[in-house]
């Protein structure tokens, strides 16, 4: 009840636009080029997620001197952008394509990183 009151207030936007952009992003993604929901870089994306969530969160927290409140939304905020704006950059690159799945694996990382480093801290 905490997590999903933390994750819709701070963050509900961006979820938002997320399922909404889904349907269509996964027939896309998948008709341009193959993209396994298992794939190495999966991994990849859901640990640093995970770790820059901790790593932000303790940066705003603990060496600014922040509520935890604005620590857990700068923190989440900045990472789910970086991921977002990972896939944009991929998207421009003719070896590359922009990956819905792998801002799925972004954003479980940051909620795992938002369970594990900054609920009750």
């Amino acid at each position: 009840m905490i997590l999903s009151s933390i994750i819709v207030k701070k963050n509900g936007p961006v979820i938002l636009a997320l399922f909404l952009l889904l349907p269509r992003a996964w027939s896309d993604t998948l008709k341009v080029w193959r993209d396994p929901w298992l794939g190495r870089d999966k991994v990849s994306h859901l640990a640093l997620s995970f770790s820059l969530v901790g790593w932000g969160y303790h940066l705003v927290r603990f060496e600014w001197k922040q509520e935890p409140a604005p620590a857990r939304a700068w923190s989440t905020g900045v990472v789910l952008s970086a991921g977002l704006a990972k896939e944009l950059s991929d998207s421009r690159r003719p070896d590359s394509r922009f990956s819905y799945r792998d801002l799925i694996y972004d954003a479980a990382g940051v909620l795992l990183g938002v369970v594990v480093f900054t609920i009750n801290k």
